[in-house]
């Protein structure tokens, strides 16, 4: 006992000798980096898409919300890719680019941004429908310094995406 006291104590004298130096020498420690999130009204990460945003319902997009942004950011684009196709190939459902800064959601059906042509041949989300067995899909946002994003087809707003990116956040739901 008398030698975890010694050390609670000796520890604590090394923080407050630590805290003094840093005031003394004008430094700062800086706050921790808020994490970038993406949330959705209409599923937790990891749990079934509801039919209503499938091709077996509405077909419409959910709603999502994000935060945690870095604060240079001036634009975001939304992707939504099924990763688990027979093929093996990834499957994108939706691509929405140059979505302002000043925007933090989007509501379930709404259009915001530039909707680009996506692996059905659709500018508009196309909802999961596998053709057998449980999906993933990855709703991707992403933040960027530009303004405005140029690709014009899905494999070249893929690669601006993956160039230019300062940062993403990601939720997953599944369907089967």
């Amino acid at each position: 006992m008398v030698s975890q006291r010694v050390n609670f104590r000796q520890m604590f004298l090394i923080l407050i000798k630590l805290i003094t130096t840093l005031k003394e020498k004008n430094i700062s420690i800086p706050a921790p980096k808020e994490v970038f999130k993406i949330k959705s009204p209409n599923f937790l990460y990891g749990e079934k898409i509801p039919k209503k945003y499938t091709p077996y319902g509405k077909d419409i997009h959910p709603s999502f919300y994000w935060y945690g942004f870095p604060k240079n950011t001036r634009s975001f684009a939304i992707v939504c890719e099924d990763p688990d196709t027979p093929s093996g190939k990834i499957f994108t459902h939706w691509i929405v680019k140059n979505i302002p800064a000043n925007i933090n959601k989007i509501g379930e059906g709404e259009n915001i941004g530039e909707e680009i042509k996506n692996s059905w041949g659709f500018t508009r989300y196309s909802g999961p429908k596998p053709p057998y067995g449980m999906h993933r899909y990855f709703f991707k946002i992403y933040a960027f310094t530009d303004e405005k994003l140029v690709s014009k087809t899905m494999n070249a707003i893929k690669k601006e995406i993956e160039i230019k990116k300062i940062d993403e956040a990601v939720i997953m739901g599944t369907f089967e």
